[in-house]
């Protein structure tokens, strides 16, 4: 048992997951933002100061280097949103981190509970119309959260049988004979 969502029946290894191109992607981009908004904001102007250099160039420098500072930042935040995709007999984990998640720093698992509804849609007709399928969740809240089989290809370094295998196990569980959420008795 797993946090109260019971036995895993799929998960992204976490060696897939922490060196797909997905996540280091961002990271690496967050890095090489965060070095080049360093050297506008810092080294730059040092320089400048030395050389004797017109004020207009600090200005320049500091704005530059703040807005990569920005991107750098907004890149971190889409990193720490990313979560590794599983499937478990009472919860889900969605490959990113819905809005109302955001803020947690370990592996999200959704309790189906905390679902109204999970849709799922064969090829053609998620959000994604190439996709091989997409699942939409549901909250209480309104809000409705999709992916699709595409960020699993990435998300598992491209290995077709693992996100294969996924669809199974999401078709099977959740596809056109499901009658939604079973709400335990009171």
């Amino acid at each position: 048992m797993e946090k109260g969502v019971g036995m895993c029946l799929f998960e992204i290894s976490e060696l897939d997951f922490k060196k797909s191109f997905w996540r280091r992607g961002r990271l690496a981009t967050v890095w090489i933002l965060g070095a080049i908004s360093a050297c506008l904001l810092l080294i730059l102007p040092a320089w400048g100061f030395l050389a004797a250099v017109e004020p207009v160039v600090y200005l320049a420098s500091w704005g530059t280097g703040g807005l990569m500072l920005a991107l750098a930042w907004f890149y971190l935040l889409e990193a720490r949103g990313l979560n590794r995709f599983g499937i478990y007999e009472r919860g889900l984990a969605p490959p990113r981190k819905p809005k109302a998640y955001r803020r947690q720093a370990t592996q999200l698992i959704i309790p189906l509970s905390d679902m109204n509804r999970i849709e799922y849609r064969k090829m053609g007709t998620g959000f994604l119309p190439q996709s091989h399928f997409s699942v939409v969740l549901h909250f209480p809240d309104g809000e409705a959260f999709e992916f699709d089989a595409t960020e699993l290809l990435a998300q598992s370094r491209w290995k077709e049988a693992e996100v294969a295998r996924a669809q199974e196990i999401l078709e099977r569980l959740f596809g056109e004979n499901w009658k939604g959420l079973v709400q335990p008795a009171a």
